[in-house]
């Protein structure tokens, strides 16, 4: 499998359903985020004790990822946007690749150098997700949860391994050609939508 047929597997981001309203850990680490947001505290005035059950362990970090977070910052509750809203980013993005393909070197400086367009686009796409998810009402209990299953890590792992095996022969590391991304971000996009559609079709049901 070539570099530009793996590209087309990444799934984008993936959701789970909210917790129930009675689960003890969500309501536990919301308890936590509402004292903090009342008193302006963050995670790094917790006291030893919380700091140990909450961040001492992958299963608790996610916890706190997936509960905590959404009840202590509401304003950063992010969801898919409709698509008007993202074939902006995407456009935004294909371009800024489309005008990059071939003239600038795999180096260090070069990614410094795209650093503002891309983080102003990274940028853009955040304050989207977040008007959209605002629009929706969504609050800490009913916005779908992160899944802890991202296939972007499976892409990252297969792409590592090419550019090291690349890396080992000698053989040029090659950018991304801009079809093969364009493919890449309405993948991801349709692909994240029907996950959302999922994990809020189940919070219907399970209401009804």
């Amino acid at each position: 499998m070539d570099y530009a047929t793996w590209t087309l597997v990444r799934t984008g981001r993936l959701y789970r359903r909210p917790s129930a309203p009675d689960d003890p850990v969500a309501c536990e680490l919301r308890a936590l985020a509402a004292r903090d947001r009342a008193a302006g505290r963050e995670l790094a005035d917790w006291s030893d004790e919380e700091r140990e059950r909450w961040m001492g362990g992958m299963e608790a970090q996610r916890a706190l990822v997936a509960y905590y977070n959404p009840a202590r910052w509401p304003e950063r509750i992010e969801a898919p946007t409709p698509w008007r809203d993202e074939l902006l980013v995407i456009a935004a993005s294909v371009v800024l690749a489309a005008a990059l393909e071939g003239r600038v070197p795999d180096t260090a400086l070069a990614a410094y150098l795209l650093y503002p367009a891309q983080g102003a686009i990274g940028g853009l796409d955040r304050t989207l997700r977040r008007r959209s998810a605002f629009r929706l009402g969504l609050t800490a209990e009913t916005a779908p949860r992160p899944s802890t299953i991202n296939g972007g890590l499976f892409f990252f792992a297969a792409t590592l391994g090419q550019f090291a095996w690349r890396q080992y022969r000698g053989n040029a590391t090659h950018r991304m050609p801009w079809p093969v991304f364009l493919a890449m971000r309405l993948i991801y996009a349709v692909n994240e939508r029907r996950s959302w559609n999922a994990a809020t079709r189940r919070v219907a049901h399970r209401r009804a």
